[in-house]
């Protein structure tokens, strides 16, 4: 009972409405993204079934192969939806909500057909080689869920439990020391992915965190830059510009789209006197008079520009090197 209540809590996910929307669908994203890994998860248990199927002629082989391929099939199918309308599903709790619910259905499922494969090979076969081929691509196919659903953690933990149980239930009814042995470190893989799945989600979901939060800082920090009534710019350690204002640009006549971060000092002089406001000197001589200025620390300044215009400067040095202006 408690076990049904928990997958159908992995398959009707809650955690969409407990974290922004806009991180919900990147850890959506996270799961249907990785193309290559995922048709390598899908191909693996089916190539594998084949084989023990044709070496073992076990007809159960045969039908767990059949019915993988078919939820491979489907799962593909399903991707192929989900980016046709992955514009359309962003920003709605309940598509979210719902395409996760089909992509647990669809790994669970996938993952059970393989945990069927395990049971069936340890349980009515006794070819070692089939063990191990079995073995080894439970290992892998189990690493690989949990690494590539570790953004929703419930996913990864029910994947590698319905590959890991059969495997142990497999390895116990076989007996013999090998097996038993066998069993017991199947058990503790089991325990470590998921303390895995849930370490990889938490650091996944704190770097998202800061990231947004990082992301609406700086839509603040444009903001205010904008609206300010100075002019403002800011130059790193080497002399090149790294921040400035619309009102910057405009003090200067400098179209706002010719500016970029890492252009020069001469660079901006050029700019400003492709629009006339080239001082009654030689591009030279400006250029070495404000690289002088950014070089000399706090300073206060008048200039007068060739329309007329004075501007009032201050110039403040920044830790780490490269000066603030302020106009």
């Amino acid at each position: 009972m408690h076990l049904l209540k928990w997958l159908r809590s992995v398959v009707k996910p809650k955690t969409v409405d407990l974290v922004p929307t806009g991180i919900a669908a990147a850890l959506l994203d996270d799961l249907y993204s990785a193309l290559p890994s995922f048709a390598i998860g899908a191909a693996g248990p089916v190539l594998v079934g084949a084989v023990a199927a044709s070496y073992t002629g076990n007809p159960w082989f045969t039908y767990l192969t059949v019915v993988t391929a078919t939820v491979a099939s489907a799962r593909a199918v399903l991707t192929i939806g989900y980016y046709r309308r992955k514009s359309s599903i962003v920003g709605v709790r309940a598509a979210l909500r719902r395409w996760e619910s089909w992509y647990a259905v669809g790994a669970i499922a996938q993952a059970g057909c393989f945990g069927g494969v395990c049971l069936v090979a340890f349980v009515f076969s006794n070819d070692p080689l089939c063990h191990l081929l079995v073995g080894m691509s439970a290992v892998g196919f189990t690493a690989g869920a949990t690494a590539r659903n570790s953004s929703r953690p419930q996913i990864a933990i029910a994947m590698v439990s319905v590959i890991a149980l059969p495997t142990i239930v497999g390895f116990s009814l076989r007996g013999g020391l090998v097996y038993i042995v066998l069993s017991g470190l199947t058990i503790f893989y089991f325990l470590s992915s998921g303390e895995l799945a849930r370490y990889l989600c938490a650091n996944r979901l704190r770097l998202l965190l800061a990231t947004q939060s990082l992301a609406e800082q700086n839509v603040k920090f444009d903001s205010a830059l904008s609206n300010m009534p100075h002019g403002l710019c800011m130059f790193d350690s080497r002399q090149r510009l790294m921040v400035w204002n619309k009102r910057f640009s405009e003090i200067y006549n400098i179209p706002p789209e010719a500016l970029s971060p890492g252009l020069t000092v001469r660079q901006l002089i050029e700019l400003s006197a492709a629009s006339g406001n080239l001082p009654n000197q030689s591009m030279d001589d400006v250029t070495s008079e404000n690289e002088a200025r950014l070089k000399s620390g706090v300073s206060h300044s008048r200039r007068l520009l060739p329309d007329g215009r004075i501007v009032a400067l201050s110039q403040q040095p920044m830790i780490g090197g490269g000066s603030g202006g302020d106009l």
